[in-house]
């Protein structure tokens, strides 16, 4: 049985008996240590390595070729640098939006639930940083203590009900600041600066 990494042949074994996880334990010693695999496919069926660990248990067919996807973790870093970045884009307009309608008295309760979904998208993407940087050391495109004072003036303008505070906490603080992050390249530098 051929076993490649990224289209490229890596070795023939003997899969007799052999299952596939015990195939990727096999494989991971040639690996390079910052080669993540990402995928698997054993003939016609895909299995990602995100999820279901399911494919470990899948008795090899001798006649069958193993593809194994990877990647580096710099490559995968740089992947989900640019989804915090399109996510900070979503929640800056959204935010901005916010503000707009917080400043309309027809439109103060959607924008309060746009709000809602704003701060929550705005959580994950901070949690997606945090990943990036666990994969890819040094700076981090988003600084979450910036995030924090300003969350909690939000809580304490939303408790006195204050829709003028929050409008204008939303438009001088949280717009500014993930505009800031949108326009940081991945590793934390500002290329307007």
């Amino acid at each position: 049985m051929q076993v490649f990494l990224n289209e490229e042949l890596l070795l023939e074994v003997e899969p007799s008996g052999l299952r596939l996880g015990e195939l990727i334990d096999a494989v991971g010693v040639q690996l390079d240590p910052d080669q993540v695999l990402t995928s698997i496919r054993v003939g016609e069926r895909e299995y990602r390595l995100d999820g279901d660990a399911a494919w470990e248990r899948v008795a090899l067919d001798p006649e069958q070729a193993v593809h194994l996807r990877g990647r580096s973790s710099q490559g995968i870093a740089e992947d989900l640098d640019s989804d915090v970045a399109d996510a900070l884009a979503v929640v800056h307009w959204k935010l901005g939006r916010t503000a707009e309608m917080l400043g309309a008295a027809t439109t103060q309760q959607d924008g309060f639930r746009l709000l809602a979904q704003s701060v929550e998208e705005l959580q994950l993407a901070l949690v997606l940083d945090q990943k990036v940087g666990q994969l890819r050391p040094g700076p981090r495109r988003t600084d979450p203590g910036r995030v924090e004072p300003v969350a909690e003036a939000l809580v304490a303008a939303q408790v006195a009900r204050d829709s003028g505070r929050i409008g204008d906490l939303i438009r001088e603080e949280l717009v500014p600041m993930l505009g800031d992050w949108i326009g940081r390249s991945a590793g934390g530098e500002d290329p307007h600066a």
